[in-house]
């Protein structure tokens, strides 16, 4: 599978979601996901993930999903706010819901498949650092499985940068490159992740060699550029750095 980029707040104590904040969040992703290319996956911020209850309510006259969506309608229109109107379904036992998202112990969290694609992984973050913006008492935990976010993990809080204190997170932070600079045009007619190639078998060794010559396909090593002038730098969006102990 194609690396990802992961992303969280936990349900520490620490961080709390104001729900108009996070209606702006939705409304957020919402317009990341329609207005860029994503060649992989896309944002999945989620603050639960909805399970039908079928086994107890089998033989209705109607889609299970669509008295779900019936019932959510009418709880709206009494002015229940979403999250305690899917509460109120899973009291009703229409509905198991996993709080939190995709991720343990998380008041929100989701992941993007990216792979290769270092324009969306640019994406995830910048999205990421306006949500820190906008959700103003929450800290939210990155975690890139490739090059992107070059420390591996961050934290972001109102628009900073939060890392770990390793001496070569200080000078990624001295130069200010805890991201990768990015070249947009690169990955412009980006293929998406591709785990199967039609009559491989039958190519030579050159065509071969020619559809394998990105060993990173995956997306798990650098970036194909390092650093381009003129790209795409997120660094400079950042309203700070800072170090953080492992203990906190």
């Amino acid at each position: 599978m194609g690396r990802r980029i992961l992303y969280g707040i936990d349900n520490d104590g620490r961080s709390t979601i104001d729900e108009n904040e996070w209606t702006e969040v939705l409304r957020l992703q919402h317009w990341y996901n329609s207005e860029f290319d994503w060649s992989t996956g896309r944002l999945a911020f989620k603050r639960y993930l909805l399970f039908p209850n079928t086994r107890d309510f089998e033989g209705l006259d109607i889609p299970m999903a669509e008295l779900i969506q019936q019932r959510l309608e009418v709880l709206r229109r009494e002015g229940s706010s979403e999250l305690r109107a899917v509460a109120r379904l899973e009291a009703e036992g229409l509905l198991t819901v996993k709080w939190g998202g995709i991720l343990d112990s998380c008041l929100a969290s989701g992941f993007t498949r990216v792979a290769n694609n270092e324009w969306n992984a640019y994406l995830v973050c910048e999205f990421l650092l306006k949500c820190s913006r906008t959700l103003r008492h929450a800290s939210i935990t990155v975690r890139d499985e490739g090059g992107f976010v070059r420390c591996g993990t961050i934290w972001m809080e109102d628009g900073r940068v939060i890392v770990e204190r390793r001496s070569t997170a200080e000078q990624l932070i001295a130069t200010r490159r805890i991201f990768a600079v990015v070249d947009r045009e690169q990955y412009a007619r980006h293929e998406g992740l591709k785990n199967q190639i039609a009559g491989f078998r039958e190519l030579n060794r050159e065509e071969k060699s020619a559809i394998l010559h990105d060993w990173n396909w995956l997306g798990y090593g650098e970036s194909r550029s390092r650093d381009p002038e003129g790209g795409c730098d997120l660094n400079l969006k950042v309203r700070g750095f800072e170090f953080r102990s492992k203990e906190r």
